[in-house]
């Protein structure tokens, strides 16, 4: 059976030493599912267990390109089947003349300096690459394109790649739902830890300096497993 919201509350009513649920009313019933929610976000966007694919087409001259709500952070971007390196704008101002006004091949990718949910490309590309089914596909680097073969592969379709973090589509507010995304074994083990975390250190009668300490010392251990089974280039300190 896979762990729901009610295995992760009543280990922290346990932990409280409020057995019969919270009454005492120091932690609601919707402050803790506020707190599991964060908790869930950031041990997905910190952990990099829950990656997605998204290829979408490029557009000539096109230089800013929108990233779906359900992504998170970027861990990889890729052009025609290309690795390209990230720079910030004070980089590419040294790397490349006028990269700002010029069309190219794009060596680089930024995000800073143009918004949430956004990459550019540096220089903007001068090429408009095979139109992609739809516009964008989930999942998968060589995208299905109109008109030509069913699946191209990516340097033949020469469209771009992101690679990110998953974001949850949904958000926890009953003690029969299910937790997303994250693994029963990390959920039972790192959520109880994480949510305790943040209820020991904030402004409450609760607040306890190095009991948050441990709680988050415990969350941080097991983020570092999902970063070592991930493959992450960097552990978390």
């Amino acid at each position: 059976m896979s762990i729901t919201v009610q295995n992760i509350y009543d280990t922290i009513c346990f932990d409280l030493l409020e057995d019969g649920g919270l009454v005492l009313g120091i932690v609601t019933l919707q402050q803790f599912y506020d707190l599991l929610n964060l908790t869930i976000l950031d041990f997905c966007k910190r952990s990099g267990l829950f990656q997605r694919i998204y290829t979408q087409d490029v557009i000539q001259s096109q230089g800013v390109y929108s990233i779906p709500d359900d992504l998170m952070e970027i861990r990889s971007v890729w052009l025609a089947g290309r690795w390209l390196p990230p720079a910030t704008q004070r980089q590419l101002n040294d790397a490349i003349r006028n990269w700002r006004t010029i069309t190219d091949i794009p060596r680089f990718y930024y995000t800073d300096g143009i918004g949430l949910s956004s990459l550019g490309l540096a220089p903007a590309p001068n090429y408009t690459g095979a139109s992609i089914v739809g516009g964008y596909q989930y999942d998968s680097f060589s995208a299905s394109c109109n008109p030509g073969p069913v699946t191209l592969n990516p340097a033949q379709h020469r469209d771009l790649t992101v690679v990110a973090t998953r974001k949850p589509t949904t958000q926890v507010s009953a003690l029969t739902d299910p937790i997303p995304l994250i693994p029963d074994d990390f959920a039972s083990q790192a959520l109880p830890f994480g949510v305790l975390e943040r209820i020991f250190s904030g402004d409450n009668e609760l607040k306890d300096e190095q009991a948050s300490l441990f709680c988050g010392a415990q969350f941080t251990e097991a983020i570092n497993v999902g970063v070592a089974i991930s493959g992450e280039p960097e552990a978390v300190e």
